[in-house]
């Protein structure tokens, strides 16, 4: 009988190890098949890395792009800005002297025609031109008197 019995426990045991077996497996293949998914998905997001990673590079490069772009132009516009300074001085500058020689052309504008100075050459030379007599004796004229 003991060889009975411990047969029967040994044939539970068996049963007992069998059930645990196919358990284990059941959670081995259960398992197999939650790393076979999370596989999947961390291919699908190693996929989604580097396109992200590839626009992520893009974006900084149009961004370095347009901050030299920006740097490029507050540059110019700052030497715009200092060339239209200048050309405002200069203007002004330029008016004030066109000024001051408008002013002076005015003042000596009879002195910019040049004019024979009739009395020294009739001095100089014994010539008579007439011009400083009375009108009516140069012509030979004489007033009646009635």
């Amino acid at each position: 009988m003991e060889l009975y019995e411990r047969e029967a426990a040994l044939m539970e045991e068996n049963e007992d190890l069998k059930l645990k077996l196919d358990d284990e497996i059941t959670q081995t293949m259960t398992l197999k098949r939650k790393n076979l998914s999370l596989e999947e998905d961390l291919r699908g997001l190693t996929e989604s890395n580097k396109t992200l990673s590839a626009k992520n590079a893009e974006y900084l490069r149009i961004s370095r792009t347009f901050k030299d772009t920006l740097d490029t132009v507050l540059v110019q516009m700052s030497s715009l800005k200092e060339t239209i300074k200048r050309l405002d001085e200069e203007k002004t500058n330029l008016e004030r002297e066109r000024d001051r020689l408008k002013n002076r052309g005015a003042a000596g504008f009879e002195e910019l025609t040049p004019r024979p100075d009739y009395r020294k050459l009739m001095e100089d030379h014994s010539i008579d031109f007439n011009l400083f007599k009375e009108p009516s004796k140069q012509a030979g004229f004489h007033s009646l008197t009635f």
